[in-house]
């Protein structure tokens, strides 16, 4: 029943944006100036990992806020799980057209902050899209970082193979190190924060988010640190919406009382 809500729901609100040889689906939401809770934030939400098909995550969760809210899908690689917003064939030619989406809707709103929002495949697309963007707020729920060597099992090896174009061990290590190349030379940094929500139990931490954070204090990036107590990755779900919300609504209440 919530697939079926949700199918309709997106035959109303979801749009396509064109270029660099293929397609972005994406649902947006603007903000109702007439309300006094009105803040001219833009939100960009990045969508998780899902089993059988690409759908949009936190709809519900951001729509108590009356901000400008942009919800894109990755639906890429054969099996349609996505390509973690970066590319078909090895091209990165979604990651381009992702960043040309973000940057139209920046240009026509002129928003006072741009929020970049997501948990795990979205944490990792939040980070990786928020550092190309002055003043950005990224708040990453237990992302990955070494991305080749995550993908590189045979449930997610489409969509690694979608990414990098050819299987190689030199191409599945360059994977892993793009995102870590990204942030130290990130000449932004400085201008950014990043809200970093996680478990210290569960095994992304050892394997990812060590290293992340560490990169990002390195490269001049403000980050704050939201230490949960769960075992297993997939506890995200639970966990992030609560500090997605505490965030979004701390954000908000420091722009209104400046």
């Amino acid at each position: 029943m919530k697939r079926i809500q949700q199918r309709i729901f997106q035959l109303f609100h979801e749009r396509t944006w064109k270029g660099e040889g293929t397609r972005l689906k994406y649902m947006y939401f603007p903000m109702d100036p007439h309300r006094p809770d009105a803040a001219n934030l833009l939100l960009i939400g990045f969508q998780g990992c899902h089993d059988k098909e690409a759908r949009y995550n936190y709809v519900r969760t951001c729509g108590r806020f009356n901000i400008h809210r942009l919800f894109i899908k990755d639906d890429f690689a054969p099996n349609g799980r996505g390509s973690y917003y970066l590319g078909e064939y090895g091209q990165y030619n979604v990651e381009r057209l992702t960043h040309q989406l973000i940057q139209e809707f920046i240009h026509r709103l002129s928003p006072t902050r741009v929020l970049f929002i997501g948990s795990s495949k979205g944490g990792y697309s939040a980070i990786n899209f928020g550092i190309e963007f002055p003043n950005a707020i990224i708040l990453a729920g237990a992302p990955q970082y070494r991305l080749g060597s995550y993908l590189d099992k045979p449930i997610n090896r489409p969509n690694l193979v979608d990414i990098i174009g050819e299987y190689t061990a030199e191409r599945i290590a360059a994977l892993d190190h793009r995102l870590e190349q990204k942030i130290l030379k990130n000449t932004l940094a400085g201008t950014q924060l990043c809200c970093l929500h996680y478990s210290n139990r569960e095994h992304t931490y050892e394997k990812h988010i060590r290293d992340l954070l560490a990169d990002l204090k390195f490269s001049g990036m403000t980050v704050y640190e939201n230490i949960a107590d769960y075992p297993e990755h997939s506890d995200v779900g639970k966990y992030y919406p609560d500090f997605l919300s505490s965030a979004i609504y701390a954000i908000i209440t420091e722009i209104k009382n400046r």
